[in-house]
C-alpha cells in the first residue's frame, strides 16, 4: 500500500481504489464524503457530491461512514479530481477536537 502524505500528488497506476478515513476511537467520530472536480476545479451538478445522503455518483460510492470506493474506469471523462473530506458536523463535534484521524 502507498502512503501519501499531506498535500502530496501521486499517479494512479490502477483502476478501482478505496479510501477511508477513521479515528483512533469509536467508529462514527467523523463522516467521510466525496467530492467529483473538474479540470476547471468545479462541480457539475448536485450529483457531484457523494455522503450519507447521496451515496452514489457515477464512479464513486460511499461504502460506509469512513470509507469510499472510487473506480476510475467508471468515472465520467470531465471529472478530473476527486476530493475526499471529512467532518464531524453531524456528531455535534467540534474537527479540532476529534480524535487523531487515520487515512488509508
Amino acid at each position: 500500500m502507498a502512503e501519501v502524505s499531506k498535500g502530496s500528488k501521486v499517479d494512479l497506476t490502477d483502476q478501482s481504489y478505496t479510501v477511508r478515513i477513521s479515528t483512533t476511537q469509536s467508529a462514527g467520530a467523523v463522516d467521510i464524503a466525496a467530492v467529483l472536480l473538474t479540470n476547471s476545479g468545479v462541480v457539475r451538478n448536485d450529483d457531484d457530491f457523494i455522503f450519507f445522503n447521496n451515496p452514489k455518483a457515477q464512479g464513486v460510492t460511499l461504502v460506509s461512514d469512513e470509507s469510499i470506493a472510487i473506480d476510475l474506469a467508471g468515472m465520467p471523462a470531465e471529472i478530473d479530481r476527486v476530493l475526499v473530506t471529512a467532518s464531524t458536523e453531524a456528531q455535534g463535534k467540534q474537527f479540532g477536537t476529534a480524535p487523531a484521524l487515520v487515512d488509508t
